[in-house]
């Protein structure tokens, strides 16, 4: 992934969520057309367009899809459940919870002269069903998950663990080194201070943005419907996808600060997995002599194992990657390798 590409998106991005604190743009909408498997939903409102999306009574939409609704008018909170599926939205709220899983809509759910209106995609693909937009006819098209048989194709179809494999490394062998030109003023000031905490949080938000920017293109290039034109839904989507491939925050298990004579060290302690070229460590590293640098320990593509020591001590940056050879799986011993380096 270019570093021009993450930039950009960035901004398109902030863009996008910034347009969201202006004022909603609401338009009656009843030439718009809602189906479901071919059949069209009689809404007793219609459809009303709100910057953009297409918002439906909330109870309707759920239960012509085969949920359960119930409605808590304390909390203005929505919870459907369908099979092992629940979704939980309220009013004005602009995270939704799908089976335990935060996620952003760029349009909340909202009342209108008294009725609920949900956004129709959102509502859909939380229960795993596909959403089209036939402009020429202004239909919203949703085809529900209910085909076992096409069930199991896409699943023998995913390999999460190739998916896991490409994310890791594109995050930790190209993503990372841009951290430290990103960031540098900011990274020095972590170091005066050691603050690790602050530290975590950067490499968190980084590591998140890195996922949801490939999985939004991966539905972009290979999916009708889908467009960086439309921010929004491809966003929820590309949220939904890193979460049900385990690809979220449990990736990234702490973040520590080691301070060994004028040496400051980062280490990120990584999701150990037995993928090739997959890091149990990272770090970023830093002293007067050397400048900002960055490691990481990862584990060794099998043709190139030697003895019992299966991971490789690397250091990266974006002019390329220098081997060191063999270190043990061990956070002591990633930072002695680091030692070496930062004071050789």
């Amino acid at each position: 992934m270019r570093k021009g590409l993450l930039k950009f998106l960035t901004m398109v991005i902030v863009s996008v969520f910034l347009i969201g604190l202006g004022a909603l743009s609401v338009v009656a909408a009843d030439d718009i057309t809602v189906t479901i498997d071919g059949a069209v939903l009689a809404f007793d409102v219609p459809p009303q367009l709100i910057d953009g999306r297409t918002m439906v009574p909330m109870r309707l939409i759920f239960e012509a899809m085969g949920a359960e609704v119930d409605w808590d008018g304390d909390t203005q909170t929505v919870t459907a459940t369908h099979g092992d599926i629940t979704v939980i939205m309220q009013i004005d709220n602009e995270i939704i919870i799908v089976s335990g899983v935060e996620i952003a809509l760029d349009v909340p759910p909202m009342l209108i002269d008294g009725r609920t209106l949900v956004p129709a995609r959102a509502v859909a693909e939380s229960l795993g069903a596909d959403v089209d937009w036939d402009n020429a006819t202004r239909t919203v098209i949703i085809i529900s998950a209910e085909d076992e048989d096409v069930d199991e194709t896409v699943d023998e179809a995913v390999d999460t663990d190739e998916i896991v494999r490409q994310i890791r490394y594109i995050f930790e062998q190209n993503h990372m080194p841009d951290v430290l030109d990103m960031y540098s003023e900011e990274l020095l000031l972590l170091f005066s201070e050691g603050d690790a905490t602050l530290f975590e949080g950067l490499i968190r938000y980084e590591w998140n943005f890195v996922n949801r920017v490939l999985f939004a293109g991966y539905l972009a290039d290979n999916h009708a419907g889908y467009s960086f034109d439309d921010l929004g839904p491809l966003l929820v989507s590309a949220d939904a996808l890193q979460a049900e491939h385990g690809l979220g925050d449990e990736q990234i298990i702490s973040a520590t600060f080691e301070r060994i004579g004028d040496t400051g060290i980062f280490v990120i302690d990584m999701l150990e997995t037995e993928l090739p070229l997959i890091a149990t460590f990272l770090a970023i590293a830093f002293n007067d002599d050397v400048g900002l640098s960055y490691f990481a320990l990862e584990r060794s593509m099998d043709w190139f194992n030697t003895g019992d020591v299966p991971h490789a001590f690397a250091h990266i940056s974006v002019d390329g990657r220098q081997n060191f050879g063999a270190v043990e799986n061990d956070r002591d011993a990633f930072i002695e390798a680091i030692m070496d380096f930062m004071t050789r």
